[in-house]
């Protein structure tokens, strides 16, 4: 019975922590950032006035270096060259870097196209080794 008590309790004071907070953020003019969902290159996140450029315009020069090598596979060497890792003296680093890169292409990509634009695999004769296949994708009007 205890644990009914609990629960409620619990769950109460959830809802109550919530609202109050909400309100705070409303108070304090912090509003929560909501996306619309655009299939076009000039959606907007509203209350924000951010075009897709302000969003993803750090990708422009490797978007249209990448739209060279559409329907291509990289091995992770070419992708550094691509990505200017090439001066990178850590292994580490370089990982995380490409690793940031690929994720912020794909995001812009899922938003655009609704599917990624790069795809990691093994390669089939080293396994240990990864390949970036390029998928087919347009330029954006801003990146053009």
């Amino acid at each position: 019975m205890w644990m009914y008590v609990l629960i409620a309790v619990f769950f109460g004071a959830g809802y109550a922590l919530g609202k109050f907070q909400h309100e705070r953020e409303e108070a304090n003019g912090k509003t929560a950032r909501t996306r619309t969902t655009s299939s076009t290159d000039a959606g907007v996140e509203e209350g924000e006035g951010a075009t897709r450029e302000d969003q993803f315009g750090h990708l422009k020069p490797m978007l249209v270096a990448l739209h060279a090598w559409r329907g291509q596979s990289l091995d992770t060497g070419h992708m550094d060259a691509l990505m200017e890792l090439d001066d990178i003296l850590s292994e580490e680093t370089k990982r995380s870097r490409r690793a940031r890169m690929v994720s912020d292409l794909n995001a812009w990509a899922w938003t655009a196209m609704d599917k990624p634009v790069l795809t990691r695999v093994r390669d089939e004769d080293d396994r240990r080794r990864t390949l970036y296949v390029i998928d087919q994708f347009d330029l954006p009007p801003w990146a053009s």
